[in-house]
């Protein structure tokens, strides 16, 4: 099941991946918040922003093209939050874990190479390291070496990646 699937589906969204026209939405729920039996309630902002994502050049491709793991820019990041109504950060994880969720179906498959495995594994790492430099970068800064650096970067996407699998429930 994919991270697109598991979100709400949204009727009557007028979307313009230019940003010309503005969006209609109607709302799947009126708390941002809400709980449902353990299972948190995605809005429709949630979801307008998840769909606006997917509907990017960068999100839709062949996972085996170097391109696919291409970190989202800043103004994609803040575009898909205004139009969704979160955060570019938010814009960000939902991104990575629509990548590793791409990225776990393709290994589960278990029609690839090892060496494929690991390069597609690299790429994905590559990019979620590429934004957790920039979010943790005077943490980062205050280490003395290069190995010390290489660590604590090392020790943020462990964090980072184990939250995803939980989120994606593997």
């Amino acid at each position: 099941e994919c991270l697109r699937d598991r979100l709400p589906r949204v009727d009557n969204i007028n979307k313009s991946v230019s940003g010309g026209s503005s969006s209609t939405v109607e709302e799947t729920s009126t708390d941002d918040n809400a709980v449902d039996g353990g299972n948190l309630k995605t809005t429709s902002s949630t979801t307008e922003a998840t769909d606006s994502l997917i509907n990017v050049k960068l999100i839709t491709g062949d996972i085996m093209d170097p391109s696919f793991f291409t970190p989202l820019s800043d103004n994609d990041a803040t575009r898909g939050g205004v139009k969704g109504r979160i955060t570019p950060r938010q814009v960000q994880i939902a991104y990575e874990l629509y990548k590793l969720d791409a990225l776990e179906k393709l290994i589960e498959e278990g029609e690839l190479e090892e060496e494929k495995v690991e390069l597609l594994q690299k790429r994905y790492r590559l990019m979620v390291k590429k934004r957790l430099v920039k979010l943790y970068q005077e943490d980062i800064g205050l280490c003395k070496s290069k190995t010390e650096k290489q660590g604590k970067l090392a020790e943020y996407y462990d964090q980072v990646f184990d939250h995803y699998l939980s989120v994606l429930g593997r």
